[in-house]
């Protein structure tokens, strides 16, 4: 997805470079729209997602988003310690068949796995801060749990806070 410089209209397929308002086709005419970013929960009691982290450059996970490439997951972990993992998305709408390794041996207590596409994760950095709880996210503008995928965009005090916290750590 992408916008045009000149009249903003939004383009869905990255490879157009024809805007039908301005009635044009430039090279470099569009911008590319900013990447998404996302908190998305990570149970540590059902996926070791540190050890695949450690084992892999890329991870793939579950899509239960809409990513794009490039958008910018935070995955938030909860378990023996709290932490965020940011990560960017390097591939989506990979089909199971597309996977580059078998990560049974990455699940804890864990059933069968899902059907739904997966996306793939890379340059993974752990942001570890005792301001980082369930609770100061909540007094950001949060509402109870991380259940699902969220967009940070929908809470701007949330997002603003987790970049203070990725950018000026806290020193223990």
């Amino acid at each position: 997805m992408k916008e045009c410089q000149k009249c903003g209209l939004t383009i869905y397929n990255d490879t157009d470079n024809y805007c039908i308002n301005c009635k044009k086709i430039f090279e470099n005419h569009f911008t590319p729209s900013p990447p998404t970013e996302w908190l998305i929960p990570c149970n540590t009691k059902h996926y070791d997602i540190i050890k695949a982290i450690k084992d892999h450059d890329i991870v793939y996970w579950r899509a239960r988003a809409l990513v794009n490439k490039n958008d910018i997951v935070y995955l938030y972990l909860r378990g023996e310690f709290t932490c965020l993992i940011k990560t960017l998305v390097c591939d989506t709408n990979k089909k199971e068949e597309d996977l580059p390794y078998d990560d049974s041996q990455y699940y804890i207590n864990w059933g069968k796995k899902s059907k739904r596409d997966y996306f793939f994760l890379t340059n993974f950095v752990l942001i570890y801060d005792e301001r980082i709880s369930l609770d100061n996210f909540n007094k950001k503008g949060l509402k109870g749990n991380i259940r699902s995928p969220i967009i940070l965009d929908n809470f701007p005090k949330l997002l603003e806070y987790i970049h203070e916290i990725e950018n000026k750590p806290k020193s223990i």
